[in-house]
């Protein structure tokens, strides 16, 4: 069974077709003036572990928001089919036990979203990090230039 509850068929893989480049560091771009910074990730966290990763992402959301981050995402997989060759679940080195998260957040600018993640690092309210539920080892992140924004 896939982790959406039914089985995930993939359709045959093209050789020609390179790996997903899972980088998720974005910039949106108007008439060459950055407008907008996203910082995105992906990570597996375990299955049963789905409230303790909820609470996690909430308390993560409001401490860059209060840092900067104009908007916060968090999203718990719910049709991420496994890949012979690549996919997310390989990518983040899902088990069969575990879902697949992204996140993202959306920052004015490179800038306020570096100073931004420094201060939210040194925020009291980030706590003991050592019970986060994602599996730090293994999360992935990085950025795609926005091509379109329809």
């Amino acid at each position: 069974m896939g982790r959406a509850g039914g089985p995930h068929k993939l359709p045959p893989h093209n050789r020609a077709t390179p790996p997903i480049v899972l980088v998720l560091r974005v910039i949106v771009v108007l008439e060459g003036v950055q407008v907008a910074w996203i910082m995105a990730y992906a990570g597996a966290v375990p299955t049963a572990k789905k409230a303790e990763h909820e609470k996690h992402a909430k308390r993560m959301a409001r401490i860059f928001r209060k840092h900067g981050a104009t908007r916060v995402v968090e999203s718990w997989g719910a049709s991420v089919p496994p890949g012979e060759v690549t996919s997310f679940p390989l990518a983040v080195q899902a088990g069969p036990e575990d879902t697949v998260v992204t996140g993202w957040q959306e920052w004015p600018d490179q800038a306020a979203q570096e100073a931004g993640f420094a201060a939210a690092m040194q925020d009291p309210e980030m706590g003991d990090m050592s019970d986060v539920p994602v599996n730090g080892k293994t999360i992935i992140f990085g950025g795609f230039e926005v091509l379109a924004d329809i």
